[in-house]
């Protein structure tokens, strides 16, 4: 479902992005999303746990859409899953935007093509180390340490945001003539 939302995304999405304002506020966007995120995972005292509203609403759109596709396997369980939520199809729009307006992705059939190629290698890499990690370590995966990655996490995605702020800082520098 991940390699199929990255499809819709830069056959669909793309080519809205490729306008300079969008593509400048897309920028700006990712900066600030990276360092909130980051932020947030750093000053979290704990792994948030499902409140009683999101857990109903999650477990309703979950048991909704399996009962329409009834899925019999790990895999169409987490297919049919990774197709109830729209953030992931949200990602997708906005990582194909960001690669497309920095020029990582040429913005024709074959640039996207590669670029789909890659994100299916990807995701079935990750996927399958993923469920490989899950098999050795069920259930050792303590609060702390779970604590642990999310500071990880947060710490990468403040250096990601400071460099891509840098970045587009030296984009407005050339623009401005100052560099």
């Amino acid at each position: 479902m991940e390699v199929l939302y990255c499809v819709l995304a830069f056959t669909s999405f793309a080519a809205f992005f490729q306008n300079n304002t969008i593509k400048a506020a897309m920028q700006v966007f990712s900066f600030a999303f990276m360092l909130f995120l980051g932020v947030k995972f750093l000053m979290a005292k704990s792994v948030p746990k499902l409140d009683r509203l999101e857990a109903s609403i999650e477990k309703k759109i979950e048991s909704g859409i399996e009962k329409r596709f009834h899925p019999t396997s790990a895999f169409m369980t987490g297919f049919v899953r990774t197709l109830a939520n729209p953030g992931v199809l949200l990602c997708w729009i906005v990582l194909g935007a960001y690669f497309v307006s920095h020029g990582w992705v040429e913005p024709n059939y074959s640039g996207k093509g590669f670029c789909i190629a890659g994100v299916a290698g990807g995701v079935g890499l990750w996927f399958f180390g993923l469920a490989w990690g899950a098999a050795l370590g069920h259930g050792r995966l303590t609060d702390k340490t779970m604590r642990r990655l999310e500071i990880g996490s947060g710490i990468c995605l403040l250096v990601l945001g400071v460099i891509h702020g840098i970045h587009l800082a030296m984009q407005l520098a050339k623009t401005r003539g100052l560099g």
